[in-house]
Order: structure tokens, then sequence, then C-alpha cells
């Protein structure tokens, strides 16, 4: 019992060597960087390629839609279910049955618009 006991406190005393190594060595690199003409904080950026802006602009309005679509079909189904006359699920899993393609059809559909958007503003 004694041996592990040793065995941990040298582990530990191990690890927070390393950390602090690897604190300082990360300290010292921040500290060369700062002469080579690093960007700070509120300096000026050259502006990202087009191909880049629309996949970012189509990733995240994808991601947007999934997310919005997911959070509010359980309130859809409801809403559809009171509009035909049917009574609401029994069971809470049945307010989540379609959800998965609903949710990817919902954020194909947004992440296209906004790519259609942005074409058109700049065609525009």
């Amino acid at each position: 019992m004694a041996m592990f006991t040793l065995l941990s406190i040298f582990a530990t005393f191990a690890c927070l060597l390393l950390f602090c190594l690897l604190r300082r060595a990360r300290r010292k690199k921040r500290e060369d960087d700062d002469w080579t003409g690093e960007l700070h904080l509120g300096e000026e950026v050259e502006e990202l390629p087009e191909h880049v802006l629309k996949s970012f602009t189509f990733w995240a309005g994808g991601l947007a839609g999934v997310a919005s679509a997911a959070a509010t079909h359980q309130l859809d189904v409801a809403k559809t279910l009171r509009h035909v006359g049917k009574p609401l699920p029994e069971h809470f899993s049945d307010y989540f049955v379609g959800m998965a393609m609903g949710s990817f059809a919902q954020g194909f559909r947004f992440a296209i618009t906004l790519i259609l958007n942005m074409t058109l503003q700049m065609l525009g």
C-alpha cells in the first residue's frame, strides 16, 4: 500500500512538473511571437476568399436550420394534430417521430436559401 501511495505522489509531481514546463514553453513562444508582426485584437485582416465564405455560410445556415427545426418539431406535431382534429400523442416519444428527416430537410432548405440570397446580392 505504501508503494502505491509513493508512486501516486511521484506521478502527481511528474504531472505538475510537466504542466509547469509546458506553460513556460507556451509563454516563451507567445513572447517570441509578439515581435514577429502577428495580428492582435482590433487589427485589420484581409477578406476571406469567396469559396470559403460560401462554404461557411452554407454549413452555418444548414446547422442553424437543423437546430431550429429540431427545437420546434414537437410544437409542429402538436399543431398539425390539432389542425386535423386528431388527439395528441399519449407517449412523449411519439412527438419525435420524423424529427431527423424533417430537421435535415429544413436545414438543407435554409442553407440553400442563404447561398442563393448571398449570390443574388452579389449580382445585384
